[in-house]
């Protein structure tokens, strides 16, 4: 019996969870370049919101994307983006204005979606979460919501 490697486990897991195995090659190519910028990746089943966790741990910091009732597999890569784009922002300081961070975080995640062309002809669902996402904030903060 052959045995896998953590990055192998981790890439069945996505693709076996979250739906993604018709993009097994994508993922590998996009967890391998997020991780080179030095982010861990792991799935999570506790809840269906991700997050990415800004403290240090142990082995770095990581963003943990649920695959808890994944309904649409392409919304994995479009939140694992998303998280991405936190990790790329400043760190949080107290009094900042969480909207503008959300905001800037899907600036980040659309110059990553932008480096993927072979997604680039599912930009309506990618539009379509990010909107669902920004609105899930509007709402909480009574700001007006994207059409």
């Amino acid at each position: 019996m052959i045995l896998k490697t953590r990055k192998e486990q981790l890439i069945d897991e996505f693709c076996d969870k979250g739906g993604l195995e018709p993009y097994r090659p994508l993922v590998t190519r996009i967890f391998d370049a997020l991780q080179r910028q030095g982010v861990k990746i792991s799935a999570r089943y506790d809840v269906e919101f991700s997050n990415f966790e800004a403290h240090d741990i142990e082995d770095g910091k990581r963003i943990r994307i649920s695959l808890k009732n994944v309904k649409e597999p392409l919304n994995v890569f479009w939140v694992l983006f998303h998280e991405f784009g936190h990790f790329q922002s400043p760190k949080v300081n107290p009094g900042d204005d969480v909207l503008a961070r959300e905001e800037l975080a899907w600036q980040f995640a659309d110059k990553t979606f932008a480096g993927y062309p072979e997604l680039a002809g599912f930009r309506g669902s990618y539009e379509a979460c990010k909107k669902w996402c920004l609105n899930t904030y509007y709402r909480k903060y009574q700001r007006a919501l994207l059409e």
